[in-house]
């Protein structure tokens, strides 16, 4: 089956409310599921077993392999979306059933493209810190309790649109990264991890072990992300947080897909967007509309 025809088959992903006519990927319709019908997660299980990229025990590496060969006839595409592949294969959690599995690849490897693209850009790429720090579920809000951050949101006045990522206020992406450092720098201090311009890196140590917003998954990525920013002496505020924007894109991408991949159909995993949790009264979060 092409990639085309199983698109056409599992249905568009969606983060948006769906049509009462619109159909499951099982091509069944059916009523709303809410304000915000969460069909991704299930889209994605469904391209991987009708693109025949999963066997009984995860993803088949040489059908993926042929898979991406297939899309281009041009190499070195070809060669840049097998290196992304890999990356997202070494970060697949065994845990997951084959379906998620498959549905992590394929998120991952949609992640990873654009990721990519926008580092490669340094406009874009300033909007890449903003939600790495932002919205990602290993960026610093995870690292602060809810109660801690309502403030630093009202400050900074970052908006959250529906797909999570942080709205671009007027001035782009560079207004938008000193929004979102200005609310990082605002929660460290109001969560004691940082006073003025010292980070406590032990502090950081200790919160990231506390959170409940993270799975053991995106501890053990943030971990990663403050050795490597410890090693580098990044103590400061602006070292920091260049240093946890910087190392966490990779993470962000592979915590964002292996949300996606296990969230169950209709809502996000854990009642929390897949890029995170935002604050409340903001749209897709817990407080008021």
């Amino acid at each position: 089956m092409s990639v085309r025809e199983a698109a056409d088959t599992c249905g568009p992903p969606r983060y948006g409310p769906r049509s009462d006519r619109s159909p499951d990927p099982d091509g069944h319709h059916g009523p709303r599921r809410g304000r915000h019908g969460f069909r991704l997660p299930a889209t994605l299980g469904c391209l991987a077993e009708r693109l025949n990229i999963i066997g009984d025990s995860g993803v088949d590496e040489a059908a993926l392999d042929a898979l991406l060969e297939s899309l281009s006839a041009d190499s070195a595409f070809t060669a840049q979306l097998q290196t992304l592949a890999d990356t997202c294969l070494a970060a697949v959690n065994p845990s997951l059933t084959a379906q998620q599995q498959g549905a992590f690849v394929l998120a991952c490897l949609r992640l990873s493209q654009a990721s990519e693209c926008q580092q490669q850009d340094a406009d874009a790429l300033l909007c890449l810190n903003a939600d790495t720090l932002f919205k990602c579920p290993i960026g610093i809000h995870s690292l602060v309790q809810r109660s801690a951050l309502d403030s630093c949101w009202r400050e900074t006045k970052l908006r959250v649109v529906p797909n999570g990522a942080a709205a671009r206020p007027d001035g782009g992406c560079a207004a938008l990264e000193e929004r979102a450092r200005t609310n990082a720098n605002c929660s460290l201090q109001a969560a004691g991890l940082a006073s003025g311009d010292t980070v406590d890196l032990t502090a950081v140590q200790a919160a990231i072990t506390a959170s409940t917003d993270t799975t053991d998954t995106e501890k053990a990525l943030q971990q990663s992300v403050l050795s490597t920013c410890q090693a580098n002496g990044a103590d400061t505020v602006e070292a920091f947080l260049d240093c946890w924007a910087t190392e966490s894109a990779d993470g962000c991408v592979t915590s964002i897909a292996e949300r996606l991949a296990t969230a169950p159909v209709g809502r996000p995993s854990g009642g929390v967007h897949p890029l995170g949790a935002p604050p409340r009264g903001q749209p897709g979060g817990r407080g008021r509309r």
